[in-house]
């Protein structure tokens, strides 16, 4: 699959027994334009600068698609849901992990994202992350935080998540 490509699922009518199935297909990426205006809580933010420290520390990021369509209810269409693991830099331990469907996600993700950051107690001074997806889900944190983000998707404990979780890659 090229970048250039999305995964989608069809419906298929199976008008003899009268059931509704959906096919995986290829098909081109639209062009579009950023329609979404993500603006964290000023509120949340400011509080967290407040009363968390900046810490030398890492935390990694894997943000990807799970591998395989989930529906919520029947008539639903398949979605490929995202997962997001949180990994402390200093002991290899995963420190968050949550999924979400594509309804929302700006906002659940901000809600993990601040909920992690009161849990670990600190603010890092640098994310790694392994996906373009990541990346702009981190963006606006990274400046409002003073937070360095850095892309390294070949990074060594990116390939262990992979090995480890490689079913829902």
């Amino acid at each position: 699959m090229d970048d250039d490509e999305l995964l989608v699922m069809v419906p298929k009518s199976m008008e003899a027994e009268d059931t509704l199935t959906w096919d995986p297909v290829l098909m081109p990426r639209p062009e579009t334009e950023q329609t979404h205006q993500y603006v964290p809580d000023p509120f949340l933010v400011n509080r967290i600068k407040h009363e968390l420290p900046k810490k030398d520390a890492v935390l990694f990021l894997a943000l990807d698609f799970i591998a395989t369509p989930v529906q919520e209810y029947a008539e639903q269409r398949p979605f490929f849901p995202r997962l997001a693991l949180w990994v402390d830099g200093e002991s290899g331990l995963i420190a968050g992990n949550y999924t979400y469907a594509p309804q929302n996600i700006w906002k659940e993700f901000q809600a993990d994202f601040l909920e992690l950051i009161n849990k670990v107690g600190y603010i890092p001074e640098s994310i790694g992350i392994n996906s373009p997806m990541g990346m702009e889900f981190m963006d606006v944190y990274g400046d409002l935080l003073d937070v360095d983000l850095v892309y390294a998707p070949e990074h060594p404990l990116f390939a262990e998540l992979r090995s480890t979780f490689q079913q829902f890659f």
